[in-house]
């Protein structure tokens, strides 16, 4: 709601009196809220903290490739999950003892990250159920199982399933004036970690 966010008069008086005006005209513009319960959003921040690890440790991963190659080496090429063990092996003594602490970090901040998958997995598991059926997509983990659930909440809030979509972002976003009518890919107005 652009009109009252951007709003160049704002205050909490003004905006309670915008939206009892949008109500009035129309209800239907002013979707129902439904909030996540407690242990969803508990669920939630579990995937999102495995996030903000993953991130980490890319850009730790990232930098130690790049602080070498400043010095002419480079480090192997090798999954995520066992670089600083390969990079450690390959490494000059003098840039080992440098980056020595920041592969070690990289190594535990691994270690973490597999421990948040198997809660993940368990969580899926016992306490969303609903999350079996999506893993028999192919390509669909635990990580995006429960993420979707977790992003959807209760399924009553939508009525035919195609609203699922539309709630995602995944519809085309369209820009039509007179016999102009293009349409600009796909939206991209849905949960972030759902999307990744």
């Amino acid at each position: 709601m652009r009109a009252i966010s951007h709003s160049d008069r704002k205050s909490d008086q003004v905006d309670a009196e915008k939206l009892a005006r949008y109500a009035r005209l129309d209800p239907n513009i002013l979707r129902p809220i439904a909030h996540r319960t407690i242990a969803q959003q508990e669920a939630l921040t579990l995937i999102r903290a495995r996030a903000l690890l993953v991130r980490l440790r890319t850009a730790a991963v990232n930098a130690v490739r790049g602080l070498t190659k400043s010095c002419g080496y480079r480090m192997p090429t090798s999954a995520t999950t066992c670089f600083a063990q390969r990079s450690l092996a390959v490494m000059p003594p003098g840039l080992a003892q440098a980056l020595g602490p920041v592969l070690q970090q990289i190594a535990e901040i691994t270690v973490k990250i597999k421990q948040y998958d198997r809660q993940i997995q368990q969580l899926g598991q016992t306490e969303y159920p609903e999350t079996q059926a999506l893993l028999q997509v192919h390509g669909v983990g635990h990580l995006t199982a429960l993420t979707f659930v977790l992003t959807l909440g209760s399924k009553t809030r939508f009525g035919p399933s195609r609203d699922v979509g539309c709630y995602l972002g995944l519809r085309p976003r369209r820009s039509q004036s007179g016999d102009h009518d293009s349409q600009l890919g796909i939206t991209h107005a849905s949960n972030a970690n759902l999307r990744s």
